[in-house]
């Protein structure tokens, strides 16, 4: 639409579902993107504040929870487990109390030596089994009745193991902890005949040599086995006869920040370090999140790796990295991306941060049911992602537009700012502008919508060099939905 000594900046039409980018300067990005926001999602092209979350079932007991396991047992039965600290618990019904599966063995866990588990189904009966390490007491299975029970491994004095996985019906121990002392840049596996037995038939063990850290997390990626330090990534591979498994170094010089920040799908795995987010398909290591990677580096507290966690909401297509920052007014910073399998560099990044830490995170599934479910640190509480968009929204949530200027042909001018379209749904939100890139916001205005889209128009009447457009909400009782903005202005005098 033509106005009389008015255009648009920089085009007639913004859809702002890019996600955020901290890698360009504001007043030269894309202004899909946005150069900062908070408690915010992106759904289907339309930018929604984030709902905020409220209690799963009942308050587990005096301890932590390190580990959120939804397991299918072998009748088809899905069960959801929490390991904690000190115990092991189930909860089917997603409400009420958890049950105790503890039994008698002995479990003693701590933060810092998180929880690692696989599954897989043990050929001497043909039973489905979770398997569950805490680092520190001898591995578990479960299959899905009754109580927990610690593993008979005859592995010659063996103690522990930091990682485990079932790698071509094989059990794999990795980072070993012996009665003489750790060997944490051993593998061990077991006859395929048997899960427990690592002294007959294809078992073996085998050192990775030129590994400098120790093994954090080791998982299935196409035909071979990805086994991760904290320094190196390598690949196993089964080749049969006396010496049944080969290895190779696939990367060195870049590990994963902790056993917890890797997530595996589809062939290709996604990883957090401690220099960003990668890709790694078996052969080659590619960047994927360089629009968030130089904010990583800055928030990361590196002293704290064990608090920082990877969670797949896989019916989403959705990995939220929860890190721990350096950041006094924040305990952890959320890095969110929705990937796009077709095309990495396509997936989209949104970022927030909370001042409430979460230990460990699940899915929670039943035939109806695919929830995320997040265990606060340091309390034995579960909090699941409210499903109510009018009554549960983050109260930090905000939008913050790129800083808009002068086109090419008056850049030496001011820009004297008119108005802001924007097509908008939801309750209430308060609309403001920004001319000095973001560091203070004037206008504040609450403007109430409607539950359909609508155009609303900010009228506004500032002479500046950049111009910032933000929204956010007026209390959590009050979301809104943003897919579409317009920027007007004219030329408005020399730039001093």
């Amino acid at each position: 639409m033509a106005r009389p000594g008015l255009t648009y900046f920089p085009k007639d039409s913004i859809f702002p579902f890019k996600g955020v980018n901290f890698l360009i300067p504001p007043a030269q990005l894309d202004p899909g993107y946005c150069p900062t926001m908070q408690g915010l999602r992106i759904e289907d092209g339309v930018i929604t504040t984030l709902n905020s979350l409220s209690n799963f079932a009942d308050d587990i007991g005096a301890q932590v929870v390190l580990a959120l396991i939804h397991f299918v047992n072998s009748g088809g039965d899905e069960k959801f487990i929490a390991v904690t600290t000190s115990e092991i618990r189930t909860n089917n019904n997603g409400s009420g109390a958890w049950s105790d599966i503890t039994g008698g063995v002995t479990w003693a866990g701590g933060e810092s030596t998180p929880v690692d588990h696989t599954i897989g189904v043990d050929a001497t009966d043909g039973d489905r089994y979770v398997f569950i390490t805490n680092g520190v007491n001898t591995p578990v299975r479960w299959g899905g009745a009754g109580n927990v029970a610690a593993t008979t491994l005859d592995l010659a004095n063996f103690t522990t193991c930091k990682s485990l996985a079932i790698f071509k019906d094989r059990l794999v121990l990795g980072g070993i902890t012996y009665t003489s002392g750790d060997e944490l840049q051993q593998l061990a596996w077991s006859d395929a005949a048997d899960l427990e037995d690592f002294t007959t038939g294809t078992a073996g063990a085998l050192t990775i040599g030129d590994a400098v850290g120790d093994i954090s997390r080791m998982e299935v990626l196409g035909d071979q086995l990805a086994i991760f330090t904290t320094t190196s990534i390598h690949m196993m591979a089964n080749i049969g006869g006396a010496i049944t498994m080969s290895m190779r170094t696939a990367a060195t010089n870049l590990g994963v920040f902790s056993r917890r920040c890797a997530v595996f799908l589809k062939g290709i795995c996604f990883f957090m370090s401690r220099e960003g987010f990668f890709s790694f398909d078996g052969v080659s290591v590619k960047e994927i999140g360089k629009v968030v990677g130089k904010q990583l580096r800055e928030e990361i507290d590196t002293a704290n790796p064990h608090q920082a966690f990877a969670y797949h909401h896989e019916s989403r297509e959705r990995i939220y990295w929860v890190v721990p920052t350096t950041d006094a007014s924040f305990e952890v910073t959320y890095f969110v991306m929705d990937y796009n399998l077709e095309d990495v560099s396509q997936s989209t990044w949104t970022y927030y941060q909370q001042a409430t830490r979460m230990s460990c995170a699940g899915t929670f599934k039943r035939l109806t049911t695919d929830k995320p479910v997040f265990a606060l640190a340091g309390t034995s509480q579960c909090q699941e992602l409210s499903t109510d968009d009018t009554t549960s929204i983050v109260s930090t949530a905000r939008y913050e537009s790129v800083d808009f200027t002068a086109p090419e042909g008056f850049q030496s001018q001011r820009v004297r700012w008119v108005e802001v379209e924007a097509e908008l749904k939801g309750d209430s939100v308060t609309w403001e502008y920004s001319t000095d890139g973001g560091a203070t916001f004037t206008g504040a205005t609450t403007q109430a919508l409607t539950t359909t889209w609508t155009l609303y128009r900010f009228l506004v009447d500032t002479s500046s060099v950049r111009f910032r457009f933000g929204l956010k909400v007026t209390a959590t009782t009050n979301g809104f939905e943003l897919r579409w903005l317009r920027v007007w202005g004219r030329p408005g005098g020399r730039a001093s």
